[in-house]
């Protein structure tokens, strides 16, 4: 990417996430929704700014006995960690990348039901793929990585001008900020009077203004989701972890 936008301005946000991709049995899947209350969408956070994400599907699977859920589980912690602990891990190498995972659920978390639960699940992480055994056509392997992003206003304008961006497909929002449905409505009423401006053979003219100010204007709401996301990375007591909870319901 560097070497195609020289001036690209990349954000290391201090996150380090791992997803894998499980089959698990009905028993398990029962605990998983006791413990979230029916939620197929699930995220727990930590006090020390580790946070755990599932997410279940049901998967029916001709001549098989017992049903089967698909569950995504994403897992993130500090990258300082790693740094201080110095820390390398091989991306390539399923193994490492699960037990790093469990080792840090285990510094990270205290005992509890949905700990147990939580190394349960990735204790049946594949370390390879299981052949035709598998209940899923697709196979991921576990995935290790920093989290980063760029700098919106780093990248230069479109030279190509037939193509327009607007709303999501311009600029990524946090949904606790409520900013994405705006910036698409302010989009497309920038777009709209930019293109009654529009004389003889002035179109491209129009469209450049568009990319202009919507640049300017919706990258200040991308770095406002940004730093929304990266607070919820904070340590936190128990009080504080009560309104944080009470605010992503």
């Amino acid at each position: 990417r560097k070497q195609k936008v020289p001036d690209l301005e990349i954000l290391d946000l201090g996150v380090t996430n791992i997803d894998v991709d499980i089959a698990i049995p009905k028993n398990l899947a029962d605990r998983i929704m006791s413990v979230y209350a029916n939620l197929l969408l699930q995220k727990s956070l930590g006090r020390n700014s580790d946070s755990f994400l599932s997410m279940m599907r049901y998967i029916p699977i001709d001549q098989s006995d017992e049903p089967t859920y698909r569950v995504t589980l994403g897992y993130s912690y500090p990258t300082n960690l790693d740094i201080k602990d110095n820390i390398l891990i091989d991306d390539n190498d399923p193994e490492s990348v699960i037990k790093h995972a469990i080792s840090r659920i285990k510094q990270l978390r205290p005992p509890c039901e949905l700990t147990d639960l939580m190394l349960k699940l990735l204790s049946l992480v594949p370390f390879s793929h299981p052949g035709k055994k598998y209940p899923f056509r697709t196979y991921h392997p576990p995935r290790h990585r920093q989290l980063r992003d760029i700098n919106p206003l780093s990248v230069p304008p479109w030279k190509n001008d037939r193509i327009i961006l607007l709303g999501d497909a311009a600029h990524a929002m946090n949904s606790l900020l409520g900013l994405g449905v705006n910036n698409a409505i302010q989009d497309a009423d920038l777009l709209t009077k930019e293109l009654l401006n529009y004389e003889n053979d002035d179109l491209i003219a129009c469209i450049r203004r568009y990319n202009e100010k919507m640049r300017v204007r919706s990258s200040k709401d991308v770095m406002k989701s940004r730093n929304m996301a990266l607070r919820q990375r904070r340590p936190l007591g128990n009080f504080s972890l009560a309104i944080r909870y009470s605010m992503l319901r």
